[in-house]
């Protein structure tokens, strides 16, 4: 199943994946960035980070990458890529990821960003 995340206004992150599943859902990032957990039940995954505007970067534009869940837990081999989203001014980024997967917002509590 292919997942799609990009930026939308400067505060939210969208995901989604289509008709036929059920983890298509609108984060929020207002002021900081935002990390969601892309895992199957087994435990397999990766993090989405997803920034608007960080310092260094050109205004007005979304920043959208990957990184381990955690540390000696390596990047699954699913499919990854980017675009560009309709609304020009952040990238899509892409995972064919299994159907059992779920996607959910890593909590900020005590977070350095």
């Amino acid at each position: 199943m292919k997942i799609y995340f990009y930026g939308s206004s400067d505060d939210c992150i969208e995901v989604e994946c289509g008709e036929t599943c059920d983890v298509s859902d609108e984060y929020n990032a207002y002021d900081c960035p935002g990390w969601l957990e892309v895992k199957t039940p087994s435990g397999d995954g990766l993090m989405v980070f997803a920034h608007y505007a960080p310092n260094g970067f050109p205004d007005g534009t979304w920043v959208l990458g990957v990184t381990l869940l955690a540390e000696d837990h390596p990047l699954p081999d699913w499919p990854i890529s980017y675009a560009t989203a309709e609304n020009g001014y952040s990238p899509v980024l892409i995972i064919d990821a299994p159907e059992d997967v779920i996607v959910s917002e890593r909590e900020k509590e005590g977070a350095r960003w």
